[in-house]
């Protein structure tokens, strides 16, 4: 709508949709799903067209509520068709009915249309064109670029000189709020981003203290651990983008019965990085350098998201160093995420982690100018592993316990087929946890876990 501020005000129709609408944040499921369904009808049409049909389209669509729309079925369709009031294309038709069952689906995992946009919030037009394409039907690149400027998510509706510019600027728009939104969306890498919880960094400090803090040279790379309590070896394996104090929720429960080891690992937390790309076989074999050195033999992990996955790998190359590994949020496959997590892993950019992230990396890493080659080689790994194959994970002899959120960004049907595909693995979804599980529900989690590693 190049020009819009010109042509809209005082127009009968342009102009209230200019004034009171074009550009203004929007946050309802209904309204968020009008949008999108005009501007996939206004596709070779003019937008006059459609605000003029507007009325139309509201009444034929029910109010553009989700819940209702999805329940459309042949009658509601051919109703639809006939209805000269609006635009009667079958394709389109066919979207918009289409979109309202995906939008149910994002829903139950994001709360709302605006909870998935912000999870992905903030991306460049082709990344949310490559996104919408994955999640959506019919939304070509005009269709998701003037959707997303008419919503606030894109700058460009308004210029800085329109009257109407400072009265969407009090509202701040999303566009507008880049780095809180990307901090919204970048908190736990993949593990901690769709999900909305706290960065590593962020947690608070609790009453205990570190019982030792060390560096080790493994594999070119100088890498940090901290050691706690006393007992047989529990190897702690963090998230990705993380670092070890994801586990201080646990430290307190485990030390008592097990002599801890919480290494960061390459290129996360205070260790340092290398050239070569980060593979889950790479960090899993840095993970076995340091026992070595530690002249530890047999030892269990508890391993989170991209831990679990190191986990695993471990399992599966050194079976006779790992008693017994708990996973939580572990997957096998790229694609055992849900879908609108992998899509996000297709579209990321290291800008999607957010000027929060960036901040607490920083910090802590002993290579802070490392951070974006760093969160290059971690969104490159997400996009492309893990690769394990069933007769890989059949092959393990390590007692293992997968674990998973019961909203995890780990599809259920994923979870289940990990743990049946490794010989006697137990399965445990915790009731009412995302994939922060551990945060979330740390008492239960951490009672179960105990009981499956002192069995």
């Amino acid at each position: 709508m190049s020009g819009y501020c010109d042509i809209a005000p005082g127009h009968p129709d342009h102009g209230p949709y200019h004034d009171r609408e074009y550009g203004f944040p929007l946050k309802t499921d209904a309204g968020l799903f009008e949008r999108l369904a005009l501007e996939i009808n206004q596709a070779g049409l003019s937008w006059l067209t459609i605000l003029r049909k507007r009325a139309a389209f509201q009444r034929a669509f029910r109010g553009f509520d989700p819940a209702v729309v999805a329940r459309f079925r042949a009658r509601d369709r051919a109703r639809l068709l006939a209805d000269a009031g609006i635009i009667r294309n079958r394709l389109k038709v066919d979207a918009v009915i289409d979109n309202a069952r995906t939008l149910l689906e994002l829903r139950e995992r994001h709360g709302s249309f605006a909870g998935w946009l912000d999870a992905h919030h903030p991306l460049t037009k082709p990344e949310w064109v490559k996104l919408f394409k994955r999640t959506f039907r019919f939304t070509g690149g005009e269709i998701v670029g003037e959707f997303l400027i008419s919503t606030g998510y894109l700058p460009g509706a308004h210029r800085k000189s329109c009257p109407v510019y400072p009265k969407v600027a009090r509202l701040k728009p999303p566009w507008m709020r880049v780095s809180s939104a990307a901090l919204r969306s970048a908190t736990l890498g993949l593990a901690l981003l769709v999900l909305n919880q706290t960065p590593a960094h962020a947690v608070p400090h609790l009453t205990f203290k570190p019982k030792t803090s060390h560096y080790a040279q493994v594999n070119g790379i100088r890498m940090y651990y901290e050691t706690h309590g006393d007992g047989p070896i529990l190897v702690l394996l963090h998230g990705g983008a993380g670092n070890g104090r994801q586990f201080d929720h646990q430290v307190p429960a485990l030390a008592p019965r097990f002599r801890l080891i919480i290494p960061d690992m390459c290129a996360q937390g205070r260790s340092s990085d290398r050239p070569a790309p980060l593979t889950y076989h790479a960090m899993a074999e840095d993970v076995i350098a340091l026992m070595n050195q530690l002249r530890v033999d047999r030892f269990d992990i508890m391993g989170w998201s991209d831990g679990g996955n190191t986990g695993l790998d471990i399992a599966i190359h050194h079976p006779d160093r790992l008693r017994r590994l708990v996973t939580f949020g572990a997957n096998f496959s790229p694609d055992g995420l849900n879908a609108t997590d992998v899509a996000w892993n297709d579209t990321a950019t290291v800008a999607a982690f957010g000027d929060g992230m960036r901040d607490g990396w920083t910090k802590l890493s002993p290579e802070p100018a490392h951070y974006e080659s760093a969160m290059g080689k971690i969104i490159h790994l997400w996009k492309t592993e893990p690769r394990f194959t069933r007769r890989q994970l059949a092959s393990i002899r390590a007692r293992v316990l997968v674990c998973a959120g019961e909203h995890d960004v780990i599809r259920p049907e994923h979870t289940r087929a990990l743990a049946q595909a490794i010989p006697g693995a137990e399965m445990w979804i915790v009731p009412g946890a995302s994939h922060g599980a551990m945060q979330e529900k740390p008492a239960v989690v951490n009672a179960r876990v105990l009981e499956f590693l002192t069995r």
